[in-house]
């Protein structure tokens, strides 16, 4: 059976102030090494995990709620997740130089030693469906081993649209792959929209954090909502877990 490895995994963040949202871009980078069986046999790779724990206080409602759950399990074919459940349909474009990215997240594939690949390798440029690219990168790497970089581009985030708001909300990651190393962030908000933004609270931190849990006294809890806790299954073809 051929190989997966994770040979490096890391998360970047910057600060999103769009006009609508207050939060955070998150990005975590994966490069995964692929070496190919002599008997050609092929192995999927690790899942990912994209394991998050919510404390909301809805302050302006007088309630609270709680959340914890592996995203991408409940949620595969949330925008997030993008790069990575079209990881090989991805690889086949960036490789045959038809790559447009048009979402969140990023995917490149070069060979085993991290060189371009030769764009006629997977063969057809043009006229496969996606899960015909899907199988072509798949068999390239059965054969001939090669490396995937995936980033996932999360952007934890508060509306700040409507007046009389004030939302504290404590988000912990847990993000990396199934069986393999993980990276760890948190991310901390406070957003009241009849104050200043500049009174708002804002921390994000990767790796090394000390809050972990959100004091909610006096507040009633109430049931996560929907929008949060339901599940969408069910992949796109040519799409993979």
């Amino acid at each position: 059976m051929g190989k997966w490895t994770l040979e490096d995994i890391s998360g970047s963040s910057t600060d999103l102030n769009p006009g609508e949202t207050f939060g955070t871009n998150w990005k975590l980078k994966m490069k995964l090494k692929y070496t190919a069986n002599l008997l050609g046999k092929w192995t999927e790779s690790p899942q990912l995990n994209w394991h998050e724990r919510f404390t909301t206080l809805w302050h302006h409602q007088g309630t609270y709620w709680t959340f914890e759950h592996n995203m991408f399990d409940l949620k595969p074919t949330s925008p997030t997740f993008h790069a990575w459940s079209m990881r090989y349909i991805d690889a086949y474009n960036f490789v045959t130089g038809n790559y447009h990215q048009g979402y969140k997240g990023s995917v490149t594939m070069h060979d085993v030693n991290g060189r371009v690949i030769n764009n006629t390798a997977m063969g057809k440029k043009t006229g496969l469906t996606d899960p015909q690219k899907a199988e072509a990168t798949r068999s390239y790497l059965k054969s001939n081993g090669g490396i995937l970089e995936v980033e996932i581009h999360d952007v934890p985030a508060i509306g700040i649209k409507t007046k009389g708001k004030h939302v504290e909300r404590l988000l912990l990651f847990e993000c990396g792959l199934a069986g393999g190393r993980h990276i760890s962030a948190m991310q901390y908000l406070d957003v009241n929209t009849d104050n200043p933004q500049d009174t708002w609270k804002r921390e994000f931190k990767i790796s090394s954090f000390s809050r972990m849990d959100q004091p909610h006294h006096g507040l009633r809890l109430i049931p996560t909502p929907l929008d949060v806790a339901t599940a969408k299954p069910g992949l796109n073809p040519g799409m993979y877990m």
